[in-house]
Formats: C-alpha cells, sequence, structure tokens
C-alpha cells in the first residue's frame, strides 16, 4: 500500500437491494422530467423547422429536428438500463408544453414589435439549453450509479445537443439584426436566396 492508502484506507459500503431500489426509483423519476423537457424541444424544434423558410437555416433546423426526434426515443434506453418501462405519458406533456412555448412566443412577439419565426426560433433556443441541461444531469446520475453505459450514452448525446444548440443560437443571432431592427424578414429586404449553397452551407447540400 501507498502512504495515502495506509493511512486513509478505502471505506467498503455494502448497500442492501431496498436502498438500490429506491436510487433507481429517484433516477427514473428524473427520466421523466427528461422526457418532457425534450419532447417539448422536439415539438419546438419541428414547428420552427416549418415556418423558417430561409434555405440554409432550414437545411439546418431539418438536421435539428431530426436529431431531436432521435434524442427524445434513446431516452427509452436509459429506461432499460435500470430496468424500468419508458413514462410514455410525458411524452404528450411536452408536445402540450411546446404550444404553450409557441403562445408565449406569439405574445413576446407582439409586444417586442418582431416578427414570426423569430421569436418562435428564441424559444427553441432556450428550449435546448434546458433539454441539454437535462441530459448533463442524467449523465451525472450515470457517473453517480456506477453505470457506465449509462453515463457514456448521456455524454454523447450531451455533446450532440451542444452542438445543436450552438447552431440554433448562431441561427437567432443571425437574423437578429434585420429582425429587431426591420421588423421583417431578411428575404423580404434583400429578396429570396433560391438555392441552398455557399460558404455557410456543407459542399453539395
Amino acid at each position: 500500500m501507498n502512504a495515502v492508502t495506509a493511512t486513509h484506507p478505502p471505506v467498503l459500503i455494502e448497500l442492501d437491494q431496498a436502498f438500490w431500489e429506491t436510487q433507481l426509483d429517484r433516477a427514473e423519476g428524473f427520466l421523466g422530467t427528461v422526457v418532457l423537457l425534450q419532447a417539448s424541444f422536439r415539438a419546438l424544434a419541428e414547428d420552427c423547422r416549418d415556418k423558417v423558410e430561409q434555405p440554409q437555416f432550414h437545411h439546418f433546423l431539418s438536421d435539428v429536428a431530426t436529431n431531436a426526434r432521435r434524442h427524445e426515443d434513446l431516452i427509452g434506453e436509459f429506461y432499460r438500463m435500470i430496468g424500468r418501462d419508458p413514462a410514455r405519458g410525458r411524452s404528450m406533456l411536452g408536445t402540450l408544453a411546446a404550444k404553450g412555448r409557441e403562445m408565449m412566443a406569439d405574445v413576446e412577439g407582439f409586444a417586442s414589435g418582431t416578427t414570426s419565426p423569430w421569436h418562435d426560433l428564441r424559444q427553441l433556443w432556450m428550449s435546448s439549453h434546458s433539454a441539454e441541461g437535462a441530459f448533463g444531469v442524467v449523465e451525472q446520475l450515470g457517473y453517480a450509479l456506477g453505470l457506465k453505459d449509462f453515463a457514456e450514452l448521456a455524454f454523447k448525446l450531451v455533446n450532440e445537443k451542444h452542438r445543436d444548440t450552438l447552431l440554433i443560437q448562431e441561427i437567432v443571432l443571425e437574423m437578429a439584426a434585420v429582425v429587431v431592427l426591420y421588423d421583417k424578414p431578411a428575404e423580404t429586404l434583400f429578396g429570396p436566396r433560391i438555392e441552398a449553397s455557399g460558404p455557410f452551407l456543407p459542399d453539395g447540400r
């Protein structure tokens, strides 16, 4: 034994089955919150994708919406890893929450004098942060429970969601000045962009 181990020997604590099940129950309860937040984000992402017509933004929002659907589906894997059934009811609540956010976006847009879909994108940006943070908590639960696969899946999804959050942020900020100062979509001022090409997009997309 090295000096540290000799002076501070490890302490082994035996956890009985009842305690372990309680921990899993609490983790399961939080996964229900993750379902709610992710379903809300996914519904908003699909709504924004359908509202935004500019090809370069529509292209990226389509990717975000596709990722959001996949991430929502993968939450079921976390349930299975702890031997529980997915909380399907929370998904409907997430959709309803998204509708509430859309109504809030309409009120904010009216109050601020800005047009749709920019204020919808702002709501999507905030919702993305909430969902990303929820998956971050799931990652920490995996570490705390000693569930390697659980934590690794969450780590992967947190990174993917962070990229999507930054992408939404760039779209919101790219549109911001024109929308706030002119209260018009960019294509109204500068004409429609007729193709999804250029430095803003990958070649051939």
